[in-house]
C-alpha cells in the first residue's frame, strides 16, 4: 500500500485547515481503521511527520519502519517504509536525496522548493527467502524538471539493483506524464497496467477531501514493480466515513507476487482480464487499535 497522509500542523495553522475534521488529531483513527483492515505487508507513506509515524507506530507495533526527516528539521515531512515483522526482515536502509548530491541531507539542485528524497528498503520474505528492494518517494509538486530528473534517478536505482523492485510514491503528475515515461521507460512498470485484475475504476487518487471517488482526474499516486514481480490485483481505496476522509489522497493497493528467480512477465493481449472493472468495498474493521 502506498498512501499519502498529508501532514499534520500546528492546531494555529488555521489558514490552511479551515475545518478540524481535517486535523491529525481527529482524522488518524480513519487511516488506523483503513490499516488495520487492510493489514498490508509492505505500507509506505508520505508527507508524514514524526508525530504521525510515532502514532502510527504505537498502534502498530508488529510494524517496523525505516523514516528519516527530508531536513536537518527534526519535525520535517519523510517517506517512511513499514514493514510486518514476521512477514520480512529489513535490512539497512538506504535515504537518497533526489539532487545532484543524493549524499547531501536535504540537498535540492534540480528545481524543486522543498527537498525530495527516497527512502530504499531491502527485504527478505521470512517463508521463502527471496529478497526485494522498497523505494518510497514523493516527488515535486511544482518543478517539471524536478520531477523527470528525479523519475530518471529512481529508474537508475531500480536499475542497479540485483533483486525484484517494488517503487511507490506520490509523483504530482499523471500516467500520461513524461515523468510516467522516464521511470516506466526500463526496468519498471506501473502495477496498474499489469495487474490481472484491477479491483476499482482508475479513480483520481488526489480528492481534495471529498469522500466521492471521481475519474475526473489522474491517478498520481502509484506502485510500479519491476518485470521479475507479477501483480495479481491492484486497486484503489477509497474509504470514508461520511463526509470525512483519511487524508486528502487516496490509498493506493496492489497485491504482488515474486516470480522464479530468471522468469519475467509476457505481455497479455487486450482483453484479457486485466481490463475488467470491479466493486471493491473494503472491509473496515468495527474495533480499532487504540488512540495514539
Amino acid at each position: 500500500m502506498t498512501f499519502n497522509l498529508r501532514r499534520s500542523v500546528p492546531f494555529a495553522y488555521v489558514r490552511e485547515w479551515p475545518r478540524l475534521r481535517r486535523q491529525w488529531w481527529w482524522r488518524s483513527r480513519l487511516v488506523r481503521r483503513l490499516i488495520a483492515a487492510e493489514r498490508p505487508d509492505i505500507l509506505a507513506l508520505q508527507e508524514a511527520r514524526p508525530r504521525q509515524v510515532r502514532s502510527l507506530a504505537r498502534a502498530f507495533p508488529d510494524y517496523a519502519v525505516a523514516v528519516k526527516p527530508r531536513s536537518h528539521r527534526r519535525n520535517d515531512e519523510a517517506v517512511p517504509v513499514l514493514w510486518l515483522k514476521n512477514r520480512f526482515s529489513g535490512g539497512r536502509p538506504r535515504f537518497a536525496w533526489l539532487s545532484d548530491t543524493p549524499t547531501v541531507v536535504g540537498s535540492r539542485t534540480w528545481g524543486n522548493r522543498l527537498p525530495r528524497m527516497t527512502t530504499e528498503v531491502p527485504l527478505t520474505d521470512r517463508s521463502t527467502g527471496r529478497a526485494l528492494l522498497v523505494v518510497n518517494t514523493h516527488l515535486d509538486n511544482g518543478s517539471v524538471p524536478a520531477r523527470r530528473r528525479s523519475a530518471d534517478a529512481i529508474a537508475a536505482t531500480a536499475r542497479r539493483a540485483d533483486t525484484p523492485v517494488v517503487v511507490t510514491g506520490d509523483f504530482n503528475c499523471g500516467p500520461d506524464s513524461a515523468p510516467h515515461e522516464v521511470v516506466t521507460r526500463g526496468r519498471l512498470e506501473d502495477s496498474w497496467d499489469t495487474a490481472k485484475i484491477r479491483l476499482t475504476p482508475e479513480w483520481r487518487t488526489h480528492n481534495g477531501w471529498r469522500p466521492e471517488p471521481t475519474e475526473e482526474g489522474a491517478r498520481i499516486d502509484w506502485i510500479l514493480v519491476s518485470g521479475d514481480a507479477a501483480v495479481e490485483k491492484a486497486g484503489v481505496n477509497t474509504y470514508a466515513q461520511g463526509k470525512d476522509t483519511p487524508s486528502d489522497h487516496w490509498a493506493v493497493q496492489a497485491l504482488i507476487t515474486l516470480r522464479p528467480n530468471g522468469q519475467r512477465r509476457t505481455l497479455l493481449p487486450d482483453g484479457d482480464v486485466r481490463a475488467a472493472q470491479f466493486t471493491y468495498e473494503p472491509p473496515i474493521m468495527e474495533e480499532c487499535p487504540p488512540p495514539a
